[in-house]
């Protein structure tokens, strides 16, 4: 190898090096700035916060979900921490495996988590079910029973390790 190979080899070594220690830097600003947000809007979310503050730029190369929640209203609440949103769905079943759900993740959601990147490591999806039908019927029975838990897919393969999904009640009831 010529001195310039050796240079430029050492260069583009030298730059990917620092590429990586930044986007690093990156991870662990935007984790800190996500935990100092959450804290101060949201205090009482001690789980999220709590999560958060286990979490490290390694641990969020893997999405975890952190919140899953099911409400009186209809709308499913999630959750989760990674260091770039990668789910393109959510998968929701019976955890006696008799069934399982999947939904896609809305184009404007997904949009949404990939514009809040630059600023943080806490993503969410909101989807909205009609109270009125079958499919929240089922699935509210099936969620006050206990027995739902919910994973984050990608193209129907599950990336993230399953949790409960829980019936959201407001405090007192």
């Amino acid at each position: 190898m010529t001195g310039k190979t050796l240079a430029l080899a050492a260069l583009l070594v030298t730059g990917a090096l620092l590429l990586s220690s930044c986007k690093g830097r990156d991870v662990q600003e935007r984790l800190e700035r996500t935990i100092a947000n959450h804290e101060k809007h949201w205090p009482e979310d001690r789980q999220v916060i709590a999560e958060l503050k286990r979490a490290t730029p390694e641990s969020l190369k893997t999405p975890k979900l952190v919140s899953a929640d099911l409400f009186p209203n209809g709308r499913l609440v999630v959750f989760w921490i990674e260091d770039h949103p990668t789910p393109t769905g959510i998968r929701i079943r019976d955890r006696s495996g008799k069934s399982q759900r999947h939904i896609d993740i809305d184009e404007l959601y997904y949009n949404e988590n990939q514009l809040t990147a630059a600023v943080s490591v806490l993503f969410r999806y909101v989807h909205v079910l009609a109270t009125n039908d079958d499919d929240w019927s089922d699935l509210n029975k099936l969620v006050s029973s206990g027995n739902a838990d919910i994973a984050l897919v990608i193209g129907g393969s599950v990336i993230s390790k399953a949790i409960p999904l829980v019936a959201y009640r407001p405090e007192g009831e």
